[in-house]
């Protein structure tokens, strides 16, 4: 991605691509074929370095801490998606189970989505004169 500019791009939106074409490609994974995976690895891969920098964006000068906190909350967060896939894919097949994925990825689009809307309007307002 050394050809975009993401400086003209805020995190939120990059976020908010990155959950939405990984989710989007991930369905077309399970449905049409498993070479759509690849792309799909490809969308997610700017999420977690632009996550990192936007916390510690967030948190100033206590980004130590809260970038600690997050990399442990997500840890654990793999931890019990195995877990999670696991049930699911004894109770329902492992076709049925993998569609979690997708409903994540969309639901995480879905928060972001408001997320960069809210900090579009704020922007707009402290724009005024």
């Amino acid at each position: 991605f050394s050809f975009v500019h993401f400086e003209r791009v805020d995190n939120w939106r990059i976020l908010l691509i990155s959950s939405l074409c990984a989710g989007l490609l991930f369905i077309l994974g399970l449905s049409v074929s498993p070479m759509w995976f690849v792309p799909c690895a490809l969308a997610m891969s700017p999420f977690f370095p632009v996550a990192m920098e936007q916390v510690s964006h967030a948190f100033g000068t206590k980004a130590t801490r809260a970038l600690g906190f997050v990399l442990g909350a997500g840890s654990l967060s793999v931890v019990v998606m195995h877990l999670t896939l696991g049930v699911l894919t004894d109770a329902f097949g492992v076709g049925n189970a993998l569609i979690v994925g997708p409903v994540c990825f969309l639901i995480v689009a879905a928060g972001l989505s408001v997320k960069a809307w809210r900090v579009r309007l704020s922007s707009a307002y402290a724009a005024r004169p």
